[in-house]
């Protein structure tokens, strides 16, 4: 609060001035000397004491509003902080609980025979019991088949011309083998039908194969992995049938038939032993 003004007042007539006034004199003249007195005081103050008299309290702002301003930036900071840490932790949880659930149920394994044996799913290869039982075309058709589903354009030393490539014979050879094993003979020709045709040049000993086949009439799932010995699987094979976006997902999830595929698997090198149809 701000300081009282101090008030200077001119002294009232005494009874002597009272006297002098009857007398005759004016007041003005009795008052003049007092006033005189009461204004060369008045100038004569000293100004630090006229500074305090015109000094007025300055009243600090309360720190009320700082501090809620303060208070209401720690509460969304905690607010975040604790949001952020749940989503951590259910995003922890969650990759805890599919590495669990991909390690108890072979995914990784179940995809990479996925990938093996697309070839023979593709071409609804036949039963057979030794591999050696099969015929040549159809050990060809599943090695063409083979580069057609490892195809990248970006790393592949075939060039694309209009969705197809030209591919030597040897190099169909070597993917048979990856398929089937070692110490095989192939008599080369024109593999397919009218529904997918492989032509086959003669004088530059290779196939022309198309990038993007329209027929592919299965997809292969896998659905159960035995271990028979060190080298050894028997796999069980969903062949899935190809259908069109628009019909419903339980009949594209649904398989045709299961076959049973015996593999055996020496390091980095596999070959399919036998196609069996599955016992019921």
């Amino acid at each position: 609060m701000g300081r009282k003004k101090k008030t200077k007042y001119i002294p009232a007539p005494t009874g002597e001035d009272l006297e002098r006034i009857e007398a005759g004199e004016k007041f003005s003249d009795i008052t003049a000397g007092p006033v005189k007195k009461a204004i060369s005081g008045a100038l004569n103050e000293d100004i630090s004491e006229l500074e305090e008299l015109t000094e007025t309290e300055v009243i600090e702002e309360p720190k009320k509003k700082k501090k809620s301003k303060k208070r209401l930036f720690y509460f969304w900071t905690g607010i975040f902080v604790s949001v952020m840490s749940i989503i951590g932790l259910i995003f922890t949880v969650n990759f805890g609980i599919n590495q669990i659930k991909r390690f108890t149920d072979n995914t990784d394994q179940k995809n990479e025979f996925k990938k093996y044996v697309y070839p023979l799913v593709v071409i609804d290869s036949p039963t057979f019991d030794d591999n050696n039982d099969l015929p040549n075309e159809v050990m060809l058709r599943a090695a063409a088949w083979s580069i057609i589903i490892n195809y990248d354009e970006k790393h592949s030393e075939y060039k694309n011309e209009y969705g197809l490539i030209t591919v030597p014979q040897s190099d169909v050879e070597v993917a048979a083998t990856k398929l089937f094993g070692k110490g095989r003979s192939f008599s080369h020709q024109a593999l397919g039908d009218v529904a997918l045709y492989f032509e086959y040049d003669k004088e530059k000993k290779s196939y022309v194969l198309p990038i993007s086949p329209n027929m592919n009439p299965y997809r292969p799932g896998v659905t159960d992995i035995k271990k028979l010995s060190d080298e050894k699987y028997e796999i069980k094979v969903g062949y899935y049938p190809q259908l069109p976006d628009w019909m419903p997902e339980s009949k594209k999830n649904k398989a045709d038939k299961y076959l049973i595929y015996t593999i055996e698997k020496n390091g980095k090198n596999s070959k399919i032993i036998s196609i069996k149809e599955e016992k019921k």
